[in-house]
C-alpha cells in the first residue's frame, strides 16, 4: 500500500497488503473497525483509466470500435498519470487511427455437441438430427486494455526482465522514459508470479479454452505493433529476446484484464438518474479480491468528485479483508446467440469478452473465505 503516499489526493483509510492465511491469495486488510458506509478508499480520475462506459443496457464490447466510441475513450484518458506512455498506445490501438488499425478481436471456430441444436428437431427436419453445430468464438480487448497491457510489458521488459539502468534506457532512448509511479506502480503488479508458474497454467479452464486462444492472438497482434513502432536499440533487444516477450506480453494482457471491474459510474448532478457502468483500472483498487457473499465495500465512480470510491457495505472488523463483488454492476453471463429463423448452416456466435473464467481466471462460482 506505499503506492498511496505517491498518488495526490488519494484518501485511503489505514489498510495493509498481505497474504491469506487459508489460501496464501494476496488481499487488502483493514488496520482498524469500519463502520457502515465509512470511506474505505478514493482515488481521483487522473489516476485512473476506463475501458468502457456507457448506459446499462447499452454496455457493449464493440461500442470501443465505434468512431463516437473511440473519441469518448481518448477524451477519458488523456492526461491519467499513471503509466504517461499508455496514451500513445491507445492513440495507436484506437480504432480510428491513422495507420493500420491493431486488430483487437480475435476468433475461433469450433462444433458444439448435436445436443446444442434443437430447431431442427422440432420442425421435423431429421437430416440434421446427430450433427455438430458450428459455433464461431470471439473476443474482443478494449483499446485501453491493449494499451495498458502494452505499457506494462515494455516498462517490465527493459527495466526488470533485462536490467537496463535508467541512464542506459534514457541515453539510448529505450523504452518508456523512467517514472518513479509507473515503476512502482508495476513492481507492485504480479508479472512476477505470472510468469513463474508459467504462461500455459493460465489455459487450465477447459471450458474457457476458446477464449484463451483469442487472447493469445491478440497478444501476438500487440507484440508485432511493438516491433513496429521500436526504434532501432528498442528492436535488437525485442528481437533477440522475442520469446520472453511474447510471454510476458500475454501474461500483462491477463494481468490487465483481470483488473478491470465493472462499476456505476454516478453522473455530475443528482438530478441525472439515468444508470450507467463503467469499466475501471485503477490502483489499489486491483488488489481487493471478489466475495459473492458477503462483500465488505462497495466501489462507484462519482464523476461530481471526480474519484473512484470504495465504502464499507457494512461493519468491518479490524484485520478483516476487504472485497468486492465483482458482479455487483457486470460483467454479464456469456452465453450462446444464435437466430433460429437464420439458415441452420449458419453458426452460433459466441462472444467471451466478459466470460468470468478467461478474464478473472477464477471459477465463476467460486466463494472466497470470509
Amino acid at each position: 500500500m506505499a503506492l498511496i503516499g505517491r498518488l495526490h489526493g488519494a484518501q485511503c483509510t489505514p489498510l495493509r497488503q498481505q497474504l491469506r492465511h487459508a489460501d496464501g491469495i494476496r488481499g487488502v486488510f483493514s488496520l482498524k473497525p469500519l463502520r457502515r458506509g465509512e470511506l474505505i478508499l478514493s482515488l481521483p480520475l487522473r489516476y485512473c483509466y476506463f475501458a468502457q462506459f456507457g448506459p446499462d443496457d447499452k454496455h457493449r464490447p464493440d461500442w470501443a470500435s465505434t468512431p463516437e466510441g473511440a473519441r469518448q475513450l481518448r477524451r477519458w484518458n488523456r492526461g491519467v498519470a499513471l503509466l504517461p506512455e499508455t496514451w500513445t498506445w491507445l492513440q495507436r490501438f484506437s480504432s480510428d487511427a491513422p495507420s493500420d488499425c491493431v486488430l483487437l478481436t480475435s476468433g475461433v471456430s469450433a462444433e458444439l455437441p448435436p445436443t446444442g441444436r434443437t430447431s431442427a428437431h422440432e420442425e421435423g427436419n431429421n437430416d440434421d438430427v446427430g450433427l455438430a453445430s458450428p459455433v464461431v468464438f470471439s473476443l474482443t480487448v478494449s483499446p485501453v486494455e491493449a494499451a495498458l497491457a502494452t505499457a506494462i510489458a515494455l516498462r517490465y521488459f527493459y527495466r526488470r526482465a533485462l536490467h537496463l539502468t535508467p541512464a542506459t534506457r534514457a541515453e539510448k532512448h529505450i523504452g518508456p522514459p523512467p517514472n518513479e509511479l509507473a515503476d512502482r506502480f508495476v513492481d507492485n503488479l504480479p508479472v512476477d508470479l505470472y510468469l513463474k508458474w508459467g504462461v500455459e497454467t493460465l489455459y487450465g479452464d477447459p471450458a474457457s479454452g476458446e477464449a484463451h486462444v483469442c487472447v493469445e492472438q491478440i497478444a501476438q497482434n500487440l507484440r508485432d505493433a511493438a516491433l513496429t513502432h521500436a526504434n532501432t536499440e528498442e528492436y535488437r533487444f525485442l528481437d533477440e529476446f522475442l520469446s520472453l516477450f511474447d510471454d510476458l506480453l500475454l501474461v500483462c494482457l491477463y494481468v490487465v484484464r483481470s483488473r478491470v471491474l465493472t462499476v456505476p459510474l454516478l453522473g455530475r448532478t443528482e438530478a441525472r438518474r439515468e444508470e450507467k457502468v463503467c469499466s475501471v483500472f485503477a490502483p489499489l483498487l486491483d488488489g481487493l479480491n471478489h466475495q459473492p457473499l458477503r462483500p465488505s465495500a462497495a466501489v462507484v465512480v462519482s464523476l461530481r468528485r471526480a474519484h473512484v470510491v470504495v465504502r464499507a457495505t457494512r461493519d468491518v472488523r479490524r484485520g478483516e479483508e476487504i472485497t468486492l463483488d465483482y458482479r455487483a454492476a457486470g460483467p454479464r453471463a456469456c452465453l450462446p446467440t444464435h437466430d433460429d429463423s437464420s439458415a441452420t448452416s449458419l453458426p452460433y456466435a459466441v462472444r467471451m469478452d466478459e466470460d468470468w473464467a478467461a478474464r478473472y481466471l477464477m471459477e465463476e462460482d467460486r466463494l472466497v473465505d470470509d
